[in-house]
């Protein structure tokens, strides 16, 4: 009989013993396992390769959505599309009707459809394009014929750090610039926003407003009176029961968040007020005379460029010179 010592004995004693050696597995064995487990390896090194390929890619697209959300960088090392977008909306749709194509390929060697329409007035065109040697381009034209161009082209680097601005002594002054430039400097010199990127100097901005107001076909009663701020037209004697109407343009206004191209403008006739949107396409107010004089005052946001006249209207407010249409 074995006592219970004797048993842990010998239960230690197989527990310390040697273990006994794994079977190889059999050839068979290994040509049924080999093929599988490679193939389940290739499998894990291309999936963990397709991964870092999403990853990487994702990445890069979030960096361009970043990108595009901040605007272009200002370093230097943004191309001329990356500074002005419109510029891939070249062609003769973007370009528009009236650009000057074989003139501004000779005398400023921009390449046929880059050109895109910034913005158009009464009296003046406005395109961004690109020469030959890749360089952002400020094409400017007179409306009409026969056709009066103008421009400037600047190397992107150039571009990104001064704008491109019109040469001095063609009668425009204007300035494209990419986004979020600093434009401080500008608004300093009296510049203002026409367009997206596009500012123009004082007196361009006058002559833009000024135009505009002259557009309007009716016989004037007070002649255009332009300026900057605030002002008053001068006062004038009505006729009874005849049907006046004020017309108004602006460019520009600074405020807190930025510069908007279209301001507000109060307009006053004998102190009764009344707003007005006030951009380079001519607004207007109607009013009927009394055989009295009438007062009118222009409220505007300073640094503002306006102008404004008094018409004369032919027939009824129903007629082809006072309804809206007929401006």
């Amino acid at each position: 009989m074995v006592g219970p010592r004797d048993d842990v004995e010998e239960l230690d004693a197989d527990l310390d013993g040697p273990e006994p050696p794994a079977a190889a597995p059999s050839a068979a064995a290994r040509r049924a396992a080999g093929p599988g487990a490679a193939r389940r390896r290739r499998r894990r090194l291309l999936v963990v390769a397709g991964l870092v390929v999403v990853l990487v890619v994702a990445g890069l697209v979030r960096q361009a959505v970043v990108r595009d959300a901040q605007g272009p960088p200002l370093d230097g090392s943004a191309s001329a599309t990356e500074l002005f977008p419109a510029l891939r909306e070249g062609g003769a749709a973007g370009a528009g009707d009236g650009f000057p194509a074989q003139q501004a390929a000779d005398g400023l060697g921009v390449v046929p459809g880059t050109a895109h329409l910034l913005t158009a007035t009464t009296d003046l065109l406005f395109w961004v394009a690109q020469d030959d040697d890749g360089e952002v381009c400020l094409v400017v034209r007179t409306a009409g014929e026969p056709v009066r161009l103008g421009g400037n082209c600047a190397p992107p680097d150039e571009a990104a750090s001064r704008g491109v601005s019109l040469p001095s002594g063609n009668g425009v002054v204007a300035t494209l610039v990419p986004e979020g430039f600093d434009t401080a400097p500008l608004v300093r010199q009296g510049y203002v926003r026409l367009a997206a990127g596009l500012w123009v100097g004082e007196e361009t901005a006058q002559q833009v407003a000024s135009d505009a107001v002259g557009s309007v076909t009716a016989r004037p009663v007070v002649p255009t009176q332009s300026q900057t701020g605030s002002g008053r037209l001068p006062v004038f004697l009505t006729r009874d029961a005849t049907t006046y109407a004020v017309v108004l343009a602006c460019v520009g206004v600074p405020d807190a968040g930025g510069l908007a191209a279209d301001p507000t403008a109060a307009l006053a006739v004998d102190g009764q007020e009344q707003r007005l949107g006030c951009s380079s396409v001519p607004s207007f107010r109607r009013f009927t005379g009394d055989g009295g004089p009438v007062r009118v005052d222009v409220g505007v946001p300073g640094g503002v460029r306006w102008a404004a006249r008094v018409v004369e209207c032919e027939g009824s407010l129903r007629g082809p010179v006072c309804d809206r249409g007929g401006f």
